[in-house]
């Protein structure tokens, strides 16, 4: 019985490990895939790798399942969806056991170039320099070409050239033998950058043109999209935005056959960006809100300024205001985002040095005591330095407030002492102001009588019933308001019922009790936000202020 028990377990393990074999050789397929289509298709080499993770999943073996993670890192690299890649990348990184130095290599140099899109130069840096020693011990040339170009775009963004340059060099020296590309990507890469930093500035375009060449014959597709993005950068800095828009619009179509979606964003920002600088504003609308969907959130913030710019431009103040709004609302989101990360950094940082800390208070007890009296010392000076800030900052807002009342002050004196000079030479005419040729004299008295009869608070008065009225047409009596006013009929219109108003507050103390919509209804207006935006206008204060301060005058009288 114990015999056939025996035979029975060795048979079960031999289908197991021979289904376990299985599954491994298809991971490595799958991986072998995922290779030759991420050059090409980053939707189906992620949608590989993504199936090779589950499966070593599965069979628990960990180290396929980094391994894959990997390839799924940088297919959301290539993509730009640079979250999602720095995700999967730590979650590596905190699996490092299971990590080989190829694989350990790989993870920190793409964790290099997804730190370096996000912008975070300090952090991807340090990811790059980590990886350089694992990829010196197994001669991983290639690796160490693509570490070095990643350097050295550090440099280049920084603006620290010589620097940029010699990781430059570095990289040509590892990827660069006997006229044979070991890695073409890193070569184009290299080539362009370096070309941006000497004195062959002029013969880019040439170079850029030879990258697209090499990228098509080593199957190196995906990098196309990007060397048009920069050639469309090339002639935006040279204020040539016809080829800015041409080669930007050759990117996005080459990033659509390569599904690289989240590249699309990037790309229809830049067309926008050249067609805003070129004054072309509608077009770069248009761009804008193509890039609006999944975009990054540090690039909303660019978007929804130049969309609000563009509108304004076109003087189409709504949808300018609505943007604006969104660019205020999307900032103090960012900058809180990034608040709450400097802080979890900090509380990291501070967990990190509090267990090195009490390692110390075993070795050094008095060390340690010296150290918290310093750093009591150093928390008191900085709340004391906060107090004092808080202080500074409180005393400049009562200062604002101050000045503004001051003006606001004055500005109503102002507009008080002009009512009142109205109000005295209301019967006076303005025959001296008009212009002999260009105002019937005979029209503009019959308006300033129409006028002094009050019928601008007809709520339903039109630049047609006025003309009606004073038995001319409109185009002439549009004409001869803006001649001898200088303003639109609208405007006009406007500052005589304002000026009504300003009137009734001097010379009616009842008149100040009145609600803002009423006031507004009785003078002519048709809502109290438009009485709200003609009072500001004239006067410069809102109706509220100043009929709160011609109470206290009144008071005070």
């Amino acid at each position: 019985m114990k015999k056939h028990v025996l035979i029975t377990y060795i048979i079960v393990c031999c289908i197991s490990f021979s289904s376990i074999a299985q599954q491994e050789k298809k991971i490595d397929s799958l991986l072998n895939l995922f290779e030759k289509n991420w050059t090409k298709d980053a939707d189906s080499a992620y949608f590989f790798a993504n199936k090779a993770y589950h499966i070593s999943n599965s069979i628990n073996n960990n180290r396929l399942v980094v391994k894959a993670r990997v390839a799924m890192a940088s297919a959301k690299l290539v993509q730009g969806e640079y979250t999602a890649s720095e995700r999967l990348l730590n979650l590596n990184l905190l699996d490092s056991i299971s990590l080989g130095d190829k694989t350990l290599g790989n993870t920190l140099k793409y964790l290099g170039y997804t730190l370096f899109n996000k912008k975070n130069y300090i952090k991807s840096s340090q990811a790059f320099l980590k990886s350089i020693s694992y990829f010196k011990k197994i001669e991983d040339s290639v690796s160490l070409g693509r570490v070095y170009n990643g350097l050295g775009m550090i440099q280049f963004t920084l603006k620290r050239e010589s620097q940029a340059m010699e990781n430059y060099q570095k990289a040509l020296q590892y990827n660069y033998s006997d006229k044979v590309y070991k890695d073409v990507c890193t070569y184009i890469s290299t080539q362009m950058n370096m070309a941006e930093l000497s004195s062959k500035r002029d013969q880019a375009y040439d170079i850029f043109m030879n990258a697209i060449d090499l990228a098509s014959k080593n199957e190196a597709d995906f990098f196309i999209p990007t060397i048009y993005q920069q050639l469309s950068y090339l002639y935006t800095r040279k204020n040539d935005y016809k080829n800015a828009i041409k080669y930007a619009e050759k990117a996005l179509f080459e990033a659509r056959k390569m599904n690289l979606g989240g590249k699309e964003q990037l790309i229809y920002r830049d067309i926008g960006t050249a067609y805003f600088q070129n004054n072309q504003y509608y077009d770069a609308i248009e761009s804008y809100l193509k890039a609006l969907p999944n975009s990054r959130m540090e690039v909303l913030d660019t978007i929804y300024k130049r969309l609000s710019m563009s509108y304004y431009r076109l003087n189409d103040n709504k949808n300018g205001e609505f943007y604006f709004d969104k660019f205020l609302r999307h900032s103090d989101s960012t900058h809180q985002l990034q608040d709450k990360k400097t802080v979890a950094e900090i509380v990291e940082k501070y967990e990190s040095n509090k267990k090195d800390l009490e390692i110390k208070l075993l070795q050094q007890e008095n060390e340690s005591v010296t150290l918290m009296n310093k750093r009591q010392k150093n928390q008191l000076l900085l709340a004391i330095f906060l107090v004092a800030l808080l202080l500074l900052i409180s005393f400049a807002i009562w200062q604002f407030y101050k000045r503004e009342k001051e003006q606001n002050e004055i500005l109503f004196i102002k507009n008080q002492e002009l009512i009142r000079s109205k109000v005295k030479s209301k019967e006076s005419t303005n025959k001296n102001n008009i212009p002999e040729q260009e105002v019937n004299i005979e029209l503009v008295q019959l308006l300033e009588g129409t006028m002094n009869s009050e019928l601008f608070l007809d709520k339903g008065l039109t630049l047609s019933k006025l003309a009606d009225i004073l038995n001319t047409n409109t185009t002439y009596l549009s004409n001869t308001i803006n001649s001898h006013y200088q303003k639109k009929f609208t405007d006009f219109i406007n500052e005589q019922r304002v000026n009504y108003v300003l009137a009734r507050i001097e010379k009616d103390k009842e008149f100040c009790n009145y609600t803002i919509a009423h006031i507004a209804d009785i003078s002519g207006f048709n809502s109290s936000s438009a009485f709200y935006n003609a009072f500001k206008k004239y006067t410069g204060l809102t109706p509220s202020y100043y009929i709160k301060e011609k109470l206290n005058e009144n008071k005070a009288a």
